[in-house]
């Protein structure tokens, strides 16, 4: 027999834990006392990890999703379906009061995001009046929407062209190219005068100017082409004069079989990121008319191409046919930064701020990937920003109602606010969890989500949330009482559970723990008290459970009454009516005797059963206490009965009953039981002679 295997398992608050015999990593004080309790010559030691759900400080991140949540709080209205509460966004809210939480020159990817999707989303105020024509209209929201992502996209290009500014062994024409990738055409010109080369600022004062200053550099391309003379160019200067020609991506070349003279086609994306090269597109390959979604699909087409693969020197197989900028990586893997998870192929996640890009172009684009937590953060549990990108979005994407698509975006919608109400769950923001699984489409997975939060968080919980968020009181009554019932608040519990409209389970709770308490001091008020305040109608079982013990205190005061006003009759002889009553006692006796034990949990079977599950849980000597208390309160119980009994015997002497059933009568009532059968017998007897 080999080795024995352990695999890793989860814990409560996201603790990985798994064997090792080296050494015990604690993240917690929690983890640090079981370090502590561990002793150091043990060889069954395990090593504890704290897995987060936040890429960034916790205690940042708590902040910022309170902060953006208040945003979302603020443009909600109650949509209540089916007396389940829900929230709809309306439809004024925007990406803006977002990007508006970030300094203008904040450089951090998540202010990228919030900015890039205001420019491509939000409605811009055109300030033109009402009677402009459509074609008009449409002209200035396209300039307008350019202008807008233009500001963006120099903002996003801006660290990567100051960082060769700042590179001293960078070459003049080396800056040039990267202050026109960052659009600072100015500062190009100002590069150019100050390196001597005063023909290249006259031309970098025109970039990216109108058509005919693009095709007069065309055709000036195309002359040194032909004769050849741009194997004497540098390659930098190449890259500079095939952006003023209106090439972003590449640029042909002389051909000549002389080795010498050999050159390939000019990359003039070479050693750029993806944003960068779309900012050439941007601004150099398409004209200052063309709309975002031109400028986008003129991106992909480029870098789809085959023979620019071919110039970066990638063969294109049968299964990776795109190049890196089709999909490019994530920011935190372009950045060389550390990641917590799964470093996904570049091109299996992308960034999001492309995805964007193309998703204003054609919403039918996947969703999905423009969501995945790994093209936003690396640690993927974090659906923050999925789920705040994916709240607004919905607003601005409409589908046909019946549609796939409509189902897949209201699918994706509730799988990323289940995920993300987890992890606000896993942080304790309990009112952000509900807020955000409010929005949950089906009323049934709703209310489910919803008192699931509840109860596993109820000692967080008070009246501010129930109000806030108009939750039904019923739900919070069963979290409250879930929480009584842990603590051992039985009675608190019952009352919570009978407030919350689950009275079958307060009938349970009532049965289990308070019964053989007040049975064994005798109270008996108490005991009627307790089941009085329940509704029969609503627990199904009522006649075999709880009326077994509102009967039982009736019968403790009614056999003596009758007995007594039998007494007081002519004789001592009993009315018809009365001899009616005794049979009625009679029979409510017999079924209590039998009926009592199973409720009570005393049987052979329930007891085997219960002993061995407590027993598995590690609870095997609680449950004895409890069994011996309900024990206990069955032996009073069925033991009162029978004296009582014996009262009802000599009323009903020679009338047909049914037999009692004495199994399981402790001792002593059992042997009275039988000295009230042999003293009826002999009244039979004498009657008889």
């Amino acid at each position: 027999m080999g080795p024995r295997r352990y695999a890793p398992s989860l814990g409560p608050d996201l603790w990985a834990i798994r064997r090792s015999v080296s050494f015990l990593v604690a993240s917690t004080p929690f983890l640090n006392r079981i370090c502590d309790s561990i002793p150091p010559d043990s060889f069954s030691l395990v090593h504890l990890t704290v897995i987060t759900s936040t890429s960034q400080d916790e205690a940042k991140e708590r902040d910022r999703s309170t902060e953006h949540l208040k945003i979302f709080f603020d443009h909600i209205e109650p949509k209540p379906e089916h007396g389940i509460p829900k929230v709809q966004i309306t439809p004024g809210l925007t990406f803006q009061p977002f990007a508006a939480l970030f300094h203008q020159d904040e450089p951090s990817f998540e202010a990228s995001v919030w900015k890039l999707a205001t420019a491509l989303f939000d409605i811009i105020d055109l300030e033109v009046m009402e009677r402009g024509n459509a074609k008009q209209i449409g002209w200035i929201d396209n300039l307008r929407r350019r202008a807008a992502v233009g500001d963006w996209l120099q903002a996003a290009v801006v660290p990567a062209v100051e960082q060769v500014m700042l590179n001293g062994s960078a070459t003049p024409i080396e800056k040039v190219f990267a202050l026109l990738n960052g659009n600072q055409v100015e500062r190009a010109c100002q590069a150019a005068v100050e390196a001597g080369d005063l023909h290249l600022a006259t031309l970098l004062a025109q970039a990216g100017g109108d058509k005919r200053f693009r095709d007069d550099m065309v055709d000036q391309w195309n002359i040194w082409v032909k004769q050849q003379a741009d194997v004497f160019i540098d390659d930098d200067y190449k890259r500079v004069y095939a952006l003023l020609a209106g090439n972003a991506s590449t640029a042909r070349s002389s051909k000549s079989n002389d080795p010498a003279l050999k050159v390939g086609l000019v990359d003039v994306r070479k050693d750029l990121d993806w944003k960068r090269a779309f900012a050439l597109h941007f601004w150099y390959g398409c004209s200052l008319e063309d709309s975002v979604h031109t400028v986008v699909e003129r991106f992909d087409e480029a870098e789809a191409d085959p023979e620019l693969a071919a110039v970066r020197g990638r063969l294109m197989s049968s299964i990776d046919k795109e190049s890196p900028f089709a999909n490019p990586s994530p920011w935190y893997v372009a950045a060389q930064t550390q990641n917590r998870g799964h470093t996904p192929h570049p091109r299996q996640r992308g960034d999001t701020l492309l995805h964007l890009l193309r998703l204003s172009c054609d919403k039918s684009y996947s969703l999905s990937q423009t969501l995945d937590p790994l093209c936003i953060t690396p640690n993927a549990l974090d659906y923050r920003l999925s789920w705040e990108l994916y709240t607004v979005l919905s607003t601005r994407l409409s589908f046909p109602e019946d549609s796939p698509e409509q189902a897949e975006l209201v699918r994706l919608g509730d799988l990323i606010a289940v995920s993300y109400a987890m992890q606000l769950e896993f942080g304790m923001q309990i009112d952000e969890a509900i807020l955000v699984l409010l929005h949950l489409s089906d009323p049934i997975s709703r209310a489910a989500a919803i008192q699931g939060v509840l109860m596993r968080n109820a000692e967080m919980m008070d009246d501010h949330v129930q109000y806030t968020f108009d939750l039904p009181e019923e739900w919070c009554a069963a979290a409250k009482g879930a929480l009584s019932k842990y603590m051992g608040d039985s009675v608190g519990a019952m009352q919570l559970y009978i407030k919350a409209n689950e009275q079958k389970f307060a009938c349970d709770i009532a049965i289990a723990d308070l019964v053989p308490d007040y049975v064994i001091r005798e109270d008996s008020e108490r005991l009627k008290e307790l089941f009085e305040v329940f509704n029969p109608e609503k627990i199904d079982d009522w006649p075999v459970r709880g009326k077994l013990f509102l009967d039982y205190v009736a019968l403790l005061s009614n056999i003596p009454r009758l007995v007594r006003q039998i007494a007081e009759e002519p004789g001592s002889r009993a009315t018809s009516k009365q001899l009616e009553r005794a049979d009625r006692m009679m029979t409510q006796v017999t079924n209590l005797l039998r009926l009592l034990p199973p409720v009570l949990g005393t049987n052979h079977n329930h007891n085997h059963h219960h002993q061995n599950a407590s027993q598995a849980s590690g609870g095997s000597l609680l449950t004895m206490a409890h069994n011996k208390r309900h024990k206990a309160a069955l032996d009073e119980m069925m033991g009162r009965l029978v004296n009582l009994v014996g009262g009802l015997q000599t009323i009903l002497v020679g009338r047909p009953r049914a037999k009692l059933d004495l199994r399981g009568v402790e001792a002593g009532a059992r042997l009275k039981a039988v000295q009230t059968a042999m003293y009826e017998k002999f009244c039979q007897s004498t009657d008889a002679l």
